[in-house]
């Protein structure tokens, strides 16, 4: 399995453990971005609340960095593939905390109401349960190096591209929908699919060489396209 260098590296190695360990936090703590993302477009959470976990994040990602520097410095023969991919997924994490509080931003910035039943919490909710499935199938392929898991996180990915593709066609047939409420539908359906792309490149440490890490293996094309 590709993954397996990062596995043998950090058993040998302090840094890149506590450095794994910490990526390991980090998708918790974008998940739980996540949701709170959702929630508070919904009106259920503050945006400065959405923004302090971003925060959080961020600051893992620079501790992350920060013990693979030190561990390649201190090292005559650091394993580099392990390095190179442990940062990667960090970067990867950290990208999606951005995604999720452009959504948390979407309430203030469109002054939107979504409260209670409507027809955009209907199409948020079906991306939010969607990725929720992908959070929960990459921390699994990741922790247990499952290639069927990390494959499965393709297929969901590729639910996500289907519903914003439908929401998309829906704008497109309706001419006459608000235009705040299309505008806020396409910026979901775009960031949701950014957010399920990310997943989808992290899990593909467990398939791809790190050179590949993010693309189709051997086609050289996005998990988004």
């Amino acid at each position: 399995m590709v993954f397996k260098g990062i596995i043998d590296a950090f058993t040998k190695s302090k840094l890149i453990k506590e450095a794994y360990r910490e990526c390991n936090e980090m998708h918790h703590e974008v998940e739980a971005m996540f949701h709170s993302s959702f929630d508070c477009f919904q009106g259920k959470c503050s945006l400065e609340d959405v923004k302090k976990e971003d925060k959080e994040v961020n600051k893992k990602l620079v501790s992350i960095r920060l013990k693979v520097m030190e561990y390649l410095s201190s090292n005559d023969a650091p394993d580099l593939n392990a390095a190179l991919e442990i940062t990667a997924i960090a970067n990867e994490y950290e990208r999606i905390g951005d995604y999720c509080k452009d959504i948390a931003e979407l309430r203030t910035l469109y002054k939107v109401q979504c409260e209670g039943e409507c027809e955009l919490c209907e199409i948020t909710g079906k991306m939010q349960e969607i990725i929720s499935k992908q959070f929960a199938v990459v921390h699994d392929a990741i922790e247990n190096e499952d290639e069927k898991l990390a494959k499965k996180s393709d297929v969901l990915n590729e639910e996500v591209k289907v519903i914003r593709m439908e929401i998309i066609d829906k704008i497109n047939k309706n001419p006459r929908m608000n235009a705040k409420k299309a505008v806020i539908c396409s910026k979901i359906a775009a960031y949701s699919r950014r957010i399920s792309s990310h997943l989808e490149n992290i899990s593909s440490v467990i398939t791809n060489p790190y050179p590949e890490m993010g693309f189709r293996l051997g086609k050289y094309t996005d998990f988004e396209d």
